[in-house]
């Protein structure tokens, strides 16, 4: 495709007047080139032996007067048609065309191939200059005739040769262009250089942030460690010691404690875990494989955890073919259950819960949460905990409903199988 079928309206319109401009200028060249090579042939008394390949070379470089415009035209197509334009006029009387295709070349192009293209054109020019500085007739030079532009003369008057006029065709056709391709091609490096530049400070400010976001993890990581978790580790201890003191005197007051400290060691753990993955991001994929559940047949253990903790509770999980649902419903589903557990005994303690989880691949996972409303206790509406639940069953396509009565609370989750 060609680059000015790739630009914008406006940009692609000014594109298509340059384009023309250049083969006006390329057809002009090649005109004047050819109308003095012409004279030039007619002037010459060539020898039988080289006559056939002056008639050869006059009829080809005839010939590019056409097929030089529709190359300079697609010039854009391919990069050999800028070499093919080069050759040309290293070879035959068409004029410096290749002026007219460099400076694009040069832009797109590296710099050795650049360079390489910039000596053809200096080397094909001063050649052109050459055997044009060879008609000594008005009509047989392009030089002899730009220099001496006045009516008087007609084409077959002999016209001294202008080096002045020769110099300047020569760093017109030559330098002009190399000049114009060699600044395209700088600003296009800009360009590029300056896009890199934007993108590398992009990257540092984010590089940046990611510190800042570290040190505040840090901060947060070790006011929790040693806060929340010095308070744990001395009901731990309490624990621990009430425990020892009632197995004698109380076994029921000791099972409790043991509960107690056993529950409580659990969250120092999991405290640990998560101190660690708000200092180490990075660990959060080991730390999930070693505190999640593997399947969604662990869930049981929750309710037996809360009856443990002597809250009442019903419980009823039946789930086709649990081993086969994936890691990260297993996750959803087992967080969820215990949310809504958690929830139920923090809002209606010593309260009946019941737990209803059925499901399996091609029905999903329908979690039923209810409890009794107890009078005393504040109104549990949708706070952190049940926005979580809420949220976690969105993120995988699913939906959680709440209904509170006057007499009970219930929530239903419902999460898509994934296997």
């Amino acid at each position: 495709m060609s680059m000015v079928a790739e630009l914008p309206a406006r940009s692609r319109t000014n594109a298509v007047m340059w384009s023309v401009a250049v083969t006006a200028g390329t057809v002009v060249t090649t005109v004047l080139a050819v109308s003095a090579a012409q004279g030039r042939w007619e002037a010459t008394a060539w020898p039988a032996s080289i006559q056939w390949l002056a008639t050869i070379s006059f009829v080809c470089a005839f010939a590019l007067v056409f097929v030089l415009p529709v190359m300079v035209w697609w010039r854009h197509r391919s990069d050999r048609v800028v070499w093919l334009i080069g050759l040309f006029q290293l070879v035959l009387p068409v004029g410096p065309v290749m002026a007219f295709v460099l400076p694009a070349y040069l832009r797109r192009t590296s710099r050795s191939d650049g360079l390489k293209a910039a000596a053809l054109h200096v080397v094909g020019t001063l050649g052109w200059i050459v055997r044009d500085s060879l008609g000594t007739l008005h009509g047989s030079s392009v030089i002899r005739m730009l220099a001496t532009s006045s009516p008087d003369f007609a084409p077959t008057d002999p016209v001294p040769f202008s080096l002045a006029s020769a110099v300047l065709i020569f760093a017109l056709f030559t330098f002009t262009p190399i000049a114009l391709g060699h600044n395209a091609a700088t600003t296009r490096e800009l360009a590029a250089r300056s896009g890199e530049l934007r993108q590398e400070r992009a990257h540092a400010e984010r590089v940046v942030s990611e510190l800042e976001l570290k040190d505040e993890r840090e901060a947060i990581a070790r006011e929790v460690h040693d806060a929340i978790g010095h308070r744990l580790s001395m009901i731990h201890l309490y624990a621990s010691g009430l425990e020892l003191a009632a197995k004698d005197a109380d076994p029921e007051l000791a099972d409790n404690a043991t509960l107690v400290r056993t529950e409580t060691q659990k969250t120092v753990d999991d405290l640990r875990s998560l101190v660690r993955l708000m200092r180490q991001p990075g660990s959060f994929a080991a730390n999930s494989a070693a505190t999640a559940p593997r399947s969604l047949s662990d869930i049981a253990h929750l309710a037996d955890d809360l009856l443990a903790a002597s809250q009442q509770c019903s419980s009823s999980v039946s789930i086709s073919d649990p081993d086969k649902a994936s890691a990260t419903l297993v996750r959803a589903a087992y967080r969820i259950v215990q949310e809504l557990l958690t929830n139920a005994a923090r809002h209606a303690p010593g309260s009946r819960v019941w737990l209803s989880v059925k499901g399996g691949p091609g029905q999903g996972v329908t979690i039923d949460v209810t409890n009794d409303v107890v009078k005393s206790a504040a109104p549990a509406g949708p706070g952190s905990g049940l926005r979580g639940v809420a949220e976690r069953a969105e993120l995988l396509g699913g939906w959680a409903t709440m209904d509170r009565g006057d007499k009970r609370f219930a929530v239903r989750v419902f999460l898509p199988w994934q296997g």
